[in-house]
């Protein structure tokens, strides 16, 4: 399973989790906010009662409850009203600011249009409503901390069957198709498992009825072919004269001999994978003769002394694959074949390819060229890869193309100089 989806499903429950918090605080604050004042005015409604009945006299007049202040507003009053007072309209009004201290003001109106003002000092409130705030962040942030380790936590948990059964699915390939075994953990996975299970028996059939089919189509022209090469065999040794045109025949019939064992090298998963020690100066040339009798490219070798350990039948597929697209586009040009390290090359001066038409080059059915099958290419990877080398296209910068296959991991002897 991949940590993206880990990241994803703990930050979704982060998220949920820190805005449900958010919430929670919201309303809490909210309730006491309005719990606060509706508190507060109704303190200072009973007090404005008891006070409005003392007699009217200048100055403020202090109440009985600690904190809570009545001011009239009396023409000529001494001293007059405080500023914050003047501009305050009938009501209750929150956080008015006075000499430094924070008040809670009830304005009033009596029937004769005086107003009067009920002061609450509120400033331990205020303070403590302070400490609360901040209680509350801190209280969020660390709910948000919490809830960040436990969502990855739970993430980790909730996902680990999916994880176990993508883990599984993994170690599926075309080699081992099977499968997949049911676990008590998967639970509701395991519907996913029948399902891929069904596909997979699926699949393992169509598998074997195409190489069945592979084996059998290249049985029934193996035979004919065989007859033809055989025959164009005979009439060059009875008619040398005509050796060119039954030469094309047998090259021909040799391409097609070829192509046959390319495709049933790569329909077969029992391919050959033993691999032998081969002289590479004398190997190459004698796999490549075939196609030079005739050919009017100019071909030239610089192949390191070296022998090699290499699945024959798999090399030389590829190798005659890469040789022929050589020689089909440069005709009359030159083809240069080199082996260094690991490293067998097959240059070409030929037109080169289409940088568009590149990289799509290994596709199956992409040619550039007329009479191309589109598919030597794409089995040679095909086959190179299953070795575990690489094998690679590209354009010269002089012209032509350059075809690469690295032989990663062949053991290489660099054979004695010989008198």
């Amino acid at each position: 399973m991949t940590p993206e989806l880990h990241r994803r499903l703990g930050a979704a429950l982060f998220g949920f989790a820190l805005l449900l918090s958010a919430l929670v605080g919201g309303v809490l604050w909210s309730g006491h906010v309005w719990l606060e004042n509706s508190v507060l005015d109704a303190i200072m409604r009973r007090e404005a009662q008891t006070l409005m009945a003392l007699p009217q006299r200048g100055g403020p007049a202090p109440s009985s409850a600690q904190g809570i202040t009545l001011y009239r507003a009396v023409p000529g009053m001494q001293p007059p009203l405080p500023p914050p007072l003047l501009a305050l309209q009938p009501g209750s009004h929150r956080d008015v600011q006075m000499d430094g201290r924070e008040f809670h003001v009830l304005v009033g109106q009596q029937e004769s249009g005086q107003r009067y003002y009920i002061a609450y000092d509120v400033s331990e409130f205020a303070h403590r409503e302070a400490w609360l705030g901040l209680i509350m962040v801190a209280t969020l942030l660390a709910a948000a901390l919490v809830s960040w380790v436990a969502g990855r936590r739970l993430s980790a948990r909730l996902l680990s069957p999916v994880s176990s059964v993508v883990a599984r699915i993994g170690t599926l390939d075309d080699d081992h198709l099977q499968a997949l075994q049911r676990k008590p953990t998967d639970g509701e996975l395991g519907m996913i498992i029948d399902a891929l299970n069904r596909l997979i028996g699926e699949v393992q059939h169509r598998v074997a009825r195409e190489r069945s089919f592979a084996a059998a189509a290249g049985h029934e022209l193996r035979t004919p072919l065989t007859s033809i090469r055989i025959t164009a065999e005979s009439l060059l040794a009875a008619y040398p004269a005509e050796r060119e045109r039954l030469g094309r025949i047998e090259r021909a019939v040799r391409t097609a001999s070829n192509t046959l064992d390319t495709l049933m090298a790569t329909a077969r998963h029992d391919t050959e994978t033993a691999a032998q020690w081969c002289n590479m100066g004398e190997q190459l040339p004698a796999w490549a003769e075939p196609y030079l009798i005739g050919a009017g490219t100019r071909v030239s070798w610089a192949v390191e002394p070296v022998t090699m350990c290499v699945p024959v039948t798999a090399l030389s597929v590829i190798f005659t694959n890469l040789l022929r697209n050589a020689l089909a586009a440069a005709p009359e040009g030159h083809v240069h074949i080199s082996l260094q390290g690991d490293r067998l090359r097959v240059d070409d001066d030929g037109d080169g390819i289409d940088p568009d038409l590149l990289e799509h080059a290994f596709e199956p059915g992409i040619h550039g060229r007329a009479g191309g099958s589109g598919i030597g290419l794409y089995l040679s990877r095909l086959l190179a890869h299953r070795h575990g080398w690489s094998l690679e296209l590209s354009n010269r910068g002089s012209g032509g193309v350059r075809a690469e296959l690295r032989l990663c991991g062949v053991e290489v002897r660099v054979n004695s100089a010989r008198s």
